[in-house]
């Protein structure tokens, strides 16, 4: 051992000893004495001088620690306290235990090989009490042997440190282990504790002696599902599942392949299941097509192990079900439509068929149908899939695909009952050759039909060329109004076919001017979907009328080419008028404050207006503005100034206005 180096750090050395080896008057255990365990708990005092082995030399690297005697066979777990120090790192060890006749007693929870080794530490002292293992003690005198580490370090090195153990002992410091306490405590019945399921799924109840059972026919299978979880609060190991297979009966479809089959047992090797782990294995059994009873009771028993088990109640399940003579076979005619929907039918080749354009799409549907006699179970539905041709949008997905084909396992139809499956198509954009004709097919198999010849059905469908068979689609437009004033917006609408390519809208005015960019950014970022009322954004403004009239028309005009080559055009107008109107904003205005006055009119048509100022007593002040101005409204301000610059007094005037057919007046108070 490493001696100290100055007198406190002996001092503190003789203390922790003396703290470790207890009081003085207490007895040391020695090594190989025999302790008696009388409570669940049991805190033992070793000599370290005794109870110590050294990596040197080959003899002393087994001590026998205690012989611990039990007087019912339990688990239990080892804590063990020992001393470290820095310049011997290979102060790694394990126990191993005899039971009463000298057989040995394997460690639980192993972490190297068939040990468990407590490794050393970077800790230059005393370590506390440290967990050495789990152990079952056998009724009677157990004994408990430390093993030095270098026992088993040619076979399993990984806890191996330091220096090697050839150059500790040449200077003179073997690497050893020394015991001051060890700990006994009985384990609880979680500790490893392995918990199973075992149950069995049928398609079928049965009475069996007046009670509903789980029952299978000849010839049949059912599910078997084997559940293991590991409630205990420490990992199992070496963990062996097994389940016996009943007379009559074959296993097969695993979820997981078995580690072995012997006679009627199937095994599986799992390993260690850490807490908390659970493993389902699942499993199907299928009933011989001859039994010799009815009904047979097909019992099957599953069993799960591992390492010190602690717990042995809960680690078995067992299933029955009842094995019945397979029924007649039920007699259904089952019988199969299939329908397509296009936008177009044709005749081609003298007989009038579904035509879409090439990338056009068409909808279909199979219809299942049983005629009777006997409800129907476990039949299959199928299509097959044209080449060029992509399948969508079913209304009950495919149970599963083989090449160009799709299935659908149905579980049952009853007499009189229909089951129907939808589906959408689109045809190939790219076809060599047109017309191009593809047939869709589809059937139902069913063994149990006596009917077979209405099973399966099939429609034709033509992929055309739209601009030789088809007219032209028609481009529409709408306004939400039909007469509107100077100012008011009006909503546009449009509403374009199928195979369009290009469309513009164009706004014409009664003076020639034709407007084609009005909508032009909406136009292009808007998806246009076919046969749709789209609204054109922004609405448009009637902000003045182009001629002398009091009222004009205006049109509107959709223009789209499809992919034909055909010009769809379409067109709708709204009316915009005007009239007269003079208003003032108020009455009471100081221009020279910065608040001038605000005079707002309106007219009827294009034309010229003139504004003048009168006094309360009517004589003329000035000429406010005068000149030509747009129909709808107009806004003006005045600074209260006459034509040659000068303010006007306070006082009360006359706003007059005369333009065509309007001439009106307002009074207006201006203060300065």
């Amino acid at each position: 051992m490493r001696k100290a180096t100055c007198l406190t750090s002996l001092a503190i050395l003789l203390g922790v000893l003396s703290t470790l080896l207890g009081a003085p008057g207490r007895a040391l255990g020695q090594a190989c004495d025999t302790v008696t365990i009388t409570k669940d708990i049991m805190l033992i005092p070793r000599d370290p001088k005794a109870v110590a082995v050294r990596s040197d030399k080959p003899y002393k690297w087994t001590k026998c620690a205690v012989n611990v005697r039990v007087a019912e066979g339990a688990y239990y777990k080892i804590y063990v306290n020992t001393k470290n120090d820095l310049d011997q790192p290979n102060e790694s060890y394990f126990l191993t235990v005899l039971y009463p006749d000298s057989s040995w007693s394997p460690v639980c929870d192993p972490n190297l090989g068939y040990w468990r080794v407590v490794p050393d530490t970077s800790t230059n002292d005393t370590t506390g009490l440290r967990y050495a293992g789990t152990f079952y003690f056998r009724p009677g005198v157990n004994k408990v042997l430390l093993e030095h580490y270098a026992r088993i370090v040619n076979d399993y090195p990984d806890l191996w440190i330091g220096p090697s153990d050839s150059a500790s002992i040449a200077n003179g410091t073997p690497n050893s282990v020394h015991v001051y306490e060890m700990m006994f405590e009985k384990s609880s019945p979680d500790q490893f504790d392995l918990v199973v399921s075992y149950v069995a799924a049928t398609d079928t109840l049965l009475p069996v002696n007046g009670v509903d059972q789980k029952a299978v026919f000849a010839g049949q299978s059912y599910r078997l599902k084997l559940t293991v979880t590991n409630l205990g609060v420490d990992s199992v190991d070496a963990v062996t599942i097994w389940a016996t297979v009943p007379d009559s009966v074959s296993f097969g479809g695993f979820s997981l392949a078995p580690s072995a089959v012997r006679d009627d047992t199937v095994f599986w090797e799992v390993g260690k299941m850490y807490a908390g782990d659970s493993l389902t294995l699942t499993f199907d059994a299928t009933v011989s097509d001859s039994i010799p009873s009815s009904p047979l009771l097909l019992h099957s028993e599953c069993l799960a192990r591992g390492r010190c088990e602690t717990n042995m109640s809960n680690n078995s399940g067992e299933t029955n079900v009842y094995a019945f003579p397979a029924p007649p076979p039920p007699r259904s005619d089952l019988a199969l439509q299939l329908s397509v929907t296009t936008d177009t039918t044709l005749l081609v080749s003298g007989v009038m068929r579904p035509v879409v354009a090439p990338g056009g799409q068409f909808a279909a549907q199979l219809q299942i149908g049983n005629n009777g006699p006997d409800p129907a179970q476990q039949f299959v539905t199928w299509l097959l899939v044209p080449d060029s041709v992509q399948l969508s949008g079913f209304s009950l997905q495919p149970t599963r695909t083989a090449g160009d084909s799709l299935f659908w396992n149905m579980t049952g139809l009853g007499v009189g009952g229909s089951v129907t499956i939808s589906f959408k198509g689109q045809a190939s954009a790219n076809l060599q050759s047109l017309p191009w004709p593809f047939v869709l097919r589809g059937g139902v198999r069913y063994e149990a039909d006596p009917a077979p010849e209405n099973n399966t059905d099939q429609e034709t469908i033509v992929v055309v060329d739209p601009c030789n068979f088809l007219r032209p689609g028609q481009a529409q437009i709408r306004v939400n109004k039909q007469t509107v004033q100077v100012g008011d917006s009006v909503a546009v609408e449009v509403s374009l076919p199928d195979r369009v390519a290009s469309w513009d809208v164009w706004v014409r005015y009664t003076d020639g001017e034709i407007d084609s960019t009005y909508w032009d950014a909406f136009i292009a970022s808007a998806p246009l979907v076919a046969n749709q009322w789209i609204t054109l954004v922004p609405p448009w403004v009637a902000d003045r009328l182009r001629g002398a009239g009091e009222q004009e028309k205006v049109t509107f005009e959709v223009r789209a080419a499809d992919r034909c080559g055909n010009n769809l055009i379409a067109q709708a107008s709204v009316t915009v008028r005007s009239s007269n109107d003079f208003v003032l904003k108020k009455n009471v205005f100081r221009p020279g404050a910065g608040d001038p006055v605000v005079i707002r009119f309106k007219l009827s048509s294009n034309r010229v207006a003139r504004l003048d100022l009168y006094d309360i007593t009517g004589y003329w002040v000035t000429k406010i503005a005068e000149g030509p101005y747009q129909a709808g409204w107009n806004e003006l301000s005045w600074d209260g100034r006459t034509e040659s610059g000068k303010l006007v007094g306070s006082g009360v005037y006359i706003v007059t206005i005369r333009s065509g057919n309007l001439h009106a007046w307002k009074k207006v108070i201006i203060v300065r």
